[in-house]
């Protein structure tokens, strides 16, 4: 993602990332509304060429145990 938005890696996790709360690893960012960092329009990502198999599979390839 970080090559795709011509940004390094440091500069990419500065400005899109922050530690996931159990404190286990990062994550992306959210808007202050929670709406996904990388949503532009109705219903496309900035990052759709390169957005990871988690995201594109959501919600249908997601298992939740609940």
């Amino acid at each position: 993602m970080a090559q795709y938005l011509e940004l390094s890696e440091e500069d990419f996790i500065g400005r899109h990332a922050q530690l996931h709360p159990s404190r286990s690893g990062l994550m992306l960012k959210s808007h202050p509304d929670g709406t996904y960092i990388f949503l532009e329009g109705s219903n496309t990502g900035r990052i759709e060429p390169v957005k990871p198999k988690q995201c594109r599979n959501f919600p249908n390839g997601w298992n939740f145990p609940e």
